[in-house]
């Protein structure tokens, strides 16, 4: 019986060694997801296109998360989410049995802004190391990204205690 196990450890062992290193994995590439040096060292014009719409993307994601709690608290909205029905009735304190930190699910409306910003000067970056556009070109990318910036910088402003300015 010694011997058996013996063996059979053995053999476990070198099988297991075997296994262990007869595999190599390479790096998979998130085509989804690149890694922002790819677009900040002389990117593309499709990829600075692709900077572009993510821009216009997430200047609109502030838009709907603040209409929805804005128009509960004041009551002209009541916004039921099959996903979690919760959403009203916490952002109006009705039945609330724990606290939330970030406030419940309205935290976007305040760093939401703050990312369109980051994503701008990632686009204003990209535009300054590329070699592929034309000066117009790099005007129109830096204006656009520039408009988006100082639109999204706005917003938490305007949650701020008081307005010292009106909107035109």
């Amino acid at each position: 019986m010694k011997k058996i196990m013996k063996y059979l450890s053995t053999g476990l062992l070198t099988l297991s060694l075997l296994i262990m290193s007869a595999c190599s994995y390479d790096q998979v590439v998130d085509p989804n997801n690149p890694s922002l040096a790819s677009v900040l060292n002389n990117a593309s014009k499709a990829e600075l296109q692709t900077l572009v719409s993510g821009l216009e993307a997430r200047n609109r994601d502030y838009f709907v998360a603040a209409t929805q709690m804005f128009g509960c608290f004041g009551r002209e909205v009541w916004a039921y989410f099959a996903s979690d029905p919760r959403f009203a009735s916490d952002w109006l304190g009705v039945g609330i049995t724990d606290t939330y930190q970030d406030f419940f699910a309205s935290n976007g409306t305040y760093l939401t802004p703050y990312q369109a910003v980051k994503q701008a000067n990632v686009l204003i970056q990209s535009v300054a190391n590329t070699t592929v556009l034309t000066a117009q070109e790099a005007s129109g990318f830096n204006g656009f990204a520039k408009t988006i910036k100082a639109y999204q910088l706005v917003w938490p402003l305007m949650q701020q205690y008081q307005m010292v300015f009106e909107l035109m």
